[in-house]
């Protein structure tokens, strides 16, 4: 089996319709007076606008906005990124084809959260790493693909070799699945 907290938690994926209401325009302003989005306004979308929605656990602030404390906490990022890409490769032949600094998510933990280690599985081997105090979610998967049948030998042959997902309480199936695709994919790698 395969499993990974790495990859952001989805709660919820819809889709809608329709304009943006004047108060989300006006918090949308609110946030790019401060940050500086790279996106289009949002009052731009008239009312016949598709959107895709996701509900996510937040998994912190972006890399790129992110102050690491010492070499640790940097080397613990790395390998967190790192093992959780090894252990999706791995599961279904996952690839995040978008994989920036603003697509990885870094907070500081809590004593309660992760009890300071990572503990991941791949191909049956339980893996368990320092935080050094830190965790590591990454996001959007928009560009990503994964071989939906769930059969990722780790060498990206033809799918048929063991691997496949786990659907344990955090897995790479129930999380990497933000993009609605990915999500029934992973759904169905992990039946």
């Amino acid at each position: 089996s395969n499993i990974t907290i790495g990859f952001v938690e989805a709660y919820a994926v819809g889709v809608c319709r329709g304009a943006y209401s004047q108060q989300l325009v006006a918090e949308w302003n609110r946030w790019n007076e401060l940050h500086r989005s790279e996106n289009e306004p949002v009052d731009a979308y008239g009312a016949s606008q598709l959107y895709a929605v996701f509900v996510q656990a937040n998994g912190g602030a972006d890399l790129e906005t992110f102050k690491p404390r010492n070499f640790d906490e940097v080397k613990s990022i790395l390998l967190q990124v790192a093992l959780a890409l090894a252990v999706a490769e791995n599961a279904c032949q996952f690839e995040h084809r978008d994989l920036h600094w603003g697509n990885v998510l870094v907070r500081r933990s809590d004593s309660s959260d992760r009890g300071g280690r990572l503990e991941c599985t791949m191909n049956d081997v339980d893996i368990s790493v320092e935080t050094s105090g830190v965790n590591v979610t990454l996001i959007d998967f928009t560009l990503s693909r994964l071989n939906g049948d769930g059969g990722g030998d780790g060498g990206g042959g033809d799918g048929g070799g063991g691997g496949g997902m786990s659907s344990s309480a955090e897995p790479l199936a129930s999380s990497a699945g933000s993009a609605a695709s990915a999500a029934s994919a992973a759904s169905a790698a992990s039946a």
